[in-house]
């Protein structure tokens, strides 16, 4: 059985969601009621997940685990669009989640105007451009990559869900939003978030 290591809302969701909508069993525990957690990632960041013997630490790389192991439709098994799928699932965890991390840094510890207020404008646009490359690559389809939900749009998914927090409004646009309000909307995606509201550890 797997072991999710987590934070309520943290980018530890995607990967909780993805889980559940692999109906796969797995302990859920709070990164912060464990004191030995930075032994199991010295950088103290979730998600970690634990396989048997093995501890990953990445969240693209736990996604890519997981999806591989199981049989499904959120990740393709071969050819260019399983090399597509890759790419958006890169994108989403690394391009778009490392913008938001730029922006809570600055949040969180830039604290001289007006070094403070230019620094978040600048996070803010930048984060309104990715959004817009993700609305152009969405158009009229359900989905980032076609009409399959995918790796990826749990990950945008839980991005989106972000900008509730911010003092700014992000604009995403209509084709992002209308992918966040069908990924938020599927059952497992619903089920992880009750789970990291209540007190429950194991699906």
């Amino acid at each position: 059985m797997y072991t999710l290591f987590y934070l309520p809302g943290a980018s530890s969701l995607a990967v909780h969601a993805v889980l559940r909508e692999l109906e796969q069993p797995f302990n859920l525990i709070e990164r912060d009621s464990t004191y030995d957690f930075t032994d199991l990632n010295p950088v103290g960041a979730v998600p970690v997940l634990i396989d048997d013997d093995l501890v990953i630490r990445e969240g693209a790389a736990i996604l890519l685990h997981v999806l591989d192991k199981h049989e499904t439709t959120l990740l393709p098994r071969s050819g260019s669009e399983r090399t597509q799928a890759i790419e958006s699932l890169m994108f989403a965890n690394a391009t778009l989640q490392g913008a938001y991390r730029s922006l809570f840094f600055v949040q969180g510890y830039v604290l001289e105007e007006p070094a403070r207020t230019h620094a978040f404008d600048t996070a803010i646009q930048w984060i309104e451009q990715l959004w817009a490359i993700v609305d152009r690559r969405i158009g009229v389809k359900p989905f980032l990559d076609g009409s399959q939900v995918s790796a990826a749009d749990f990950v945008l998914t839980v991005c989106a869900r972000w900008n509730a927090s911010l003092p700014a409004r992000i604009r995403i646009g209509a084709n992002a939003e209308r992918l966040v309000e069908r990924t938020t909307a599927r059952p497992a995606f619903q089920q992880a978030l009750a789970a990291e509201s209540s007190e429950s550890h194991t699906a």
